[in-house]
């Protein structure tokens, strides 16, 4: 007797030991190493390297990424950038986080189809009429359910109670319990009885497929902004390059003004211009220094940190010459519709629909459970608190039974159909809707792409000419066949094609990756950027 109390004595305290395993690190390490696995099983190799999608769990921020990357001439270059930007940026850390959580969410689903183990326990002192006694008992057991829809359980406890009066018996007892219960009509099948885990996984897959997408556009606008800052920069540079050619031709206006070669009224001329390039650089500065500050807030950057971007990254752009597009149109929207990441997630939305539209038909069924149950207790003796303040004498149980729910009142499954039906035909319509947003994305990123080509060849030959036309015209105002004017519209159009031929090719940039994102061709490597793609082999 005293082996067996103590047997029932050492399963309590095993039970509470287990019950107060709280190791808060463990218990998120464990978790982290479950929903990495998911999403590393998830992540298709077609959708890039698996990197920058772990949750930032260290303190430092990108202030502290900065002081150790940043190069002693305080240059940020636009793949530090980046990477600072995929580490620490507020949006990009969000749509990591809403990735990890619906991982997360298939391990609890998961769970479900597993066994799940029960262990528990009870031990005090009963009274019940003229019976009296004191015991204790513990049982463990598991609930599954199987992916034929059945749902099984099995349980055996250990009990030992001593009765200190009453006709009862005390001693040392066992009560090992099973239940199944299968379902032969609604609800049977691996389709039905797997649908959750079902969507689980899929939406698992969409959100990779989602955060991938995001991805581009993040990389994408990134990279457009640090280029767009530098467009400041450069217009900030022929503005103050401006005003200084300005101030030289004043000065030596003035010298001729003196000696009566050059009329005031040309001079003053000359003098406003002077002054409205003065006016406009200021403006410029600040615009730039408003553009750097935003930048520094995309990549959480404190504003008050001091670097400058890479010029060399926008003079790198300039040696892009490809002597044509060798992708048409239409191939450019064929490549989209097969590999545009959110078109494939409308298009299992509607695979999805199609299945709740089965599903919410089975639900309509008549509904017939077999149903399965025994409880066998060796020897038979009273049971510790198997009802809670009665000491209570059980028997050997079995059933096997049929229930039947017959379709009379189906109301709700009815309405549940109906709107299944519904929900696939807006599935279906949203996928069109945008099947033919993405052909006007491609259509609309493609001539983007040609006409900002075009036009920055263009300035380029501009630039040449202003060039040229400047220094003719300062050589024929020597002869007085130009006059002051001519050389102060010159020298404006010589600026004013300069600022153009940087902002064409900016958007020549910018149309190039987005017409990369467009068609889903646009490949993230691990430091955050886009792999280097040239535009005439595309696949």
């Amino acid at each position: 007797m005293r082996s067996m109390q103590s047997i029932i004595l050492a399963l309590l305290v095993s039970l509470l030991l287990v019950g107060c395993n709280n190791n808060l690190a463990e218990i998120k390490n464990e978790t982290d190493e479950k929903v990495y696995q998911i999403i590393d099983e998830t992540w298709d190799e077609d959708l890039g390297d698996k990197t920058n999608f772990r949750i930032q769990e260290s303190a430092s921020d990108a202030n502290d990424l900065l002081c150790s990357a940043m190069p002693a001439d305080g240059i940020l270059t636009l793949p530090q950038a980046v990477q600072i930007a995929t580490q620490h940026n507020r949006l990009y850390n969000t749509e990591k986080e809403n990735l990890y959580l619906t991982a997360l969410d298939l391990t609890e689903i998961r769970h479900v189809y597993e066994p799940m183990p029960i262990f528990g326990g009870d031990a005090g002192y009963r009274q019940d009429n003229d019976n009296e006694g004191y015991g204790g008992f513990t049982s463990f057991g598991f609930n599954q359910l199987l992916a034929t829809g059945a749902q099984v359980g099995a349980d055996v406890s250990l009990g030992w109670l001593e009765i200190t009066s009453g006709n009862m018996r005390s001693g040392f007892s066992t009560v090992a319990s099973a239940v199944i219960s299968q379902p032969l009509l609604r609800g049977a099948g691996r389709k039905v009885a797997l649908e959750n885990l079902t969507q689980g996984q899929r939406n698992t897959l969409y959100q990779v497929r989602s955060f991938n997408r995001f991805r581009k556009d993040f990389v994408t606008q990134i990279a457009t902004d640090y280029q767009r800052v530098l467009e400041l920069y450069d217009r900030r540079q022929n503005m103050s390059q401006y005003y200084l050619e300005l101030s030289k031709f004043c000065y030596s206006l003035k010298k001729r003004a003196k000696v009566g070669r050059v009329e005031i009224h040309e001079l003053e001329e000359a003098e406003q211009d002077r002054l409205n390039a003065l006016s406009n650089g200021i403006v410029i500065e600040r615009q730039y220094a408003e553009a750097l500050d935003d930048f520094k807030m995309q990549l959480s950057i404190k504003p008050d940190v001091v670097f400058a971007l890479d010029i060399n990254e926008l003079k790198a752009y300039q040696q892009v010459d490809p002597a044509e597009f060798a992708l048409s149109e239409e191939q450019a929207i064929e490549i989209a519709l097969n590999q545009r990441l959110d078109l494939a997630n409308a298009a299992d939305s509607v695979e999805d629909a199609e299945r709740k539209v089965e599903l919410a038909a089975d639900a309509i069924r008549a509904e017939l459970n077999l149903v399965g149950y025994t409880e066998i207790q060796q020897p038979r003796r009273t049971v510790f608190g198997a009802v809670p303040g009665e000491l209570e004498e059980t028997r050997d149980r079995y059933q096997l039974s049929a229930q039947l729910d017959l379709p009379i009142d189906r109301l709700t499954e009815k309405n549940n159909y109906r709107r299944a039906l519904i929900a696939l035909m807006q599935q279906q319509r949203d996928h069109k809707e945008l099947t033919d947003t993405v052909i006007l994305e491609v259509r609309k990123s493609y001539r983007n792409m040609e006409e900002a080509y075009r036009r920055y060849k263009i300035e380029r030959d501009n630039l040449n000419l202003a060039k040229s036309r400047t220094d003719h015209t300062l050589s024929l105002m020597q002869y007085k066949r130009a006059s002051i004017r001519d050389v102060l519209d010159a020298q404006e159009d010589w600026v004013d094609v300069q600022n153009a031929l940087t902002t064409a090719l900016v958007d020549y940039f910018e149309a190039s990756l987005t017409f990369l994102r467009d068609t889903g061709t646009m490949k993230i490597k691990p430091d955050g950027m886009w792999q280097d793609q040239v535009l005439t082999s595309l696949p």
